[in-house]
């Protein structure tokens, strides 16, 4: 699910990356859709891209101060992979979530 492409640009620029999340069932989106935890982040099931197999959430870190890990590989995953990322998105605020969504 996760492109070995954003892997490779990670490294090439010594980011970090770990997987938070990825594919959930329609039970553990549900839950997380109902809970006030997560109120107004989480898709319903019906419309979450972690539900459809084709999204996926990362926490990133670099050591280079001057590079913004989430604006460098989501603007990659968008101009190369064509994907979308939370940077520029309409969930703007969920930098760390990448999917295949038009």
């Amino acid at each position: 699910m996760l492109p070995c492409a954003i892997l490779a640009k990670a490294k090439e620029k010594g980011i970090q990356v770990r997987i938070n999340s990825a594919v959930r069932d329609y039970g553990t989106q549900s839950q997380m859709y109902n809970s006030p935890k997560y109120k107004g982040v989480a898709a319903s099931p019906d419309k979450s891209r972690h539900v459809r197999k084709d999204a996926f959430d990362l926490t990133l870190s670099c050591a280079d101060k001057n590079l913004n890990p989430y604006e460098y590989l989501g603007t990659y995953a968008e101009k190369t992979l064509g994907m979308r990322y939370g940077g520029h998105c309409k969930i703007a605020t969920e930098r760390w979530h990448f999917d295949y969504g038009n």
